[in-house]
């Protein structure tokens, strides 16, 4: 387990050296939750012109059913798991670019939509 770990901060550590002055700018604002609702309000609005106010509802009902199965998943491997976040973990956080200095929760492990 130790070699996957240490393999995981290696792999990490590479890819966290590749980022720009540009491309922090996007990452942080597109891990708002709030930037995405335009982006969300225009697919209801392209399920309603094609299928309708009754199936708008259904498929909406459907994405709001994964959407919060998804994340209980998510914190449910965090909690269980308990990976700490590379800009928690003492051994590497001083190599860590963070995007303007954010660093949300202490625990990282499968990505969720609901973080912020």
């Amino acid at each position: 387990m130790n070699e996957i770990i240490n393999l995981d901060k290696k792999i990490f550590l590479w890819l966290n050296q590749f980022h720009t002055e540009i491309l922090d700018f996007v990452m942080y604002w597109a891990s708002h939750k709030f930037v995405w609702i335009p982006f969300y309000a225009f697919l209801v609005y392209l399920i309603f012109k094609s299928k309708g106010v009754k199936k708008m509802f259904h498929s909406i009902g459907i994405i709001g059913f994964t959407i919060i199965s998804g994340e209980s998943t998510a914190q449910g491997f965090k909690n269980y798991f308990q990976r700490l976040r590379p800009c928690n973990d003492t051994e590497i956080q001083e190599y860590v670019h963070t995007v303007m200095n954010s660093c949300k929760g202490s625990f990282s492990f499968v990505s969720a939509f609901l973080q912020k």
